[in-house]
């Protein structure tokens, strides 16, 4: 590419998507693709929203460079839309009921439990806490 580094890891992606197409195509001619082709390919993959983007757009590239050099009658990437990027669900914390039961029922744990409930603290920041980084005069931990 002229002006522009493209990183080897994008490089294989691209590749990796391509060799897709290829092997549902074949040796067809571009200017053979029908919009069609390109939509039932698309909709018969079956991968995460990310991976599926990553392979339209390296299909997008190709379809509208082959456009505009005349190698085809339509631009076929018009016809291939992103899927909207996989959604986390909304948090659903514990109301206090629910965190009263949980320490209830953690027994010796219940001081683990109970100071990742409250300070929000990751697994692993509990881990690699020590006597230093608390001060139970003020009450923090830092």
């Amino acid at each position: 590419m002229v002006g522009r580094r493209i990183e080897a890891t994008t490089l294989h992606e691209y590749e990796k998507a391509l060799a897709r197409f290829r092997a549902a195509w074949g040796p067809r001619a571009i200017a053979d693709i029908e919009p069609a082709d390109v939509i039932e390919l698309l909709a018969s993959i079956d991968t995460s929203a990310k991976t599926f983007n990553n392979l339209a757009s390296a299909a997008r590239q190709v379809f509208a460079l082959a456009f505009r050099r005349g190698k085809t009658a339509t631009d076929l990437s018009l016809h291939i839309e992103q899927r909207p990027k996989d959604q986390a669900p909304e948090p659903d914390p514990l109301d206090r009921d629910e965190i009263d039961r949980a320490l209830a029922a953690a027994g010796d744990w219940r001081n683990y439990f109970e100071t990742a409930i409250w300070t929000g603290m990751r697994p692993s920041e509990q881990i690699a806490l020590s006597w230093s980084d608390v001060d139970l005069r003020k009450k923090t931990i830092t």
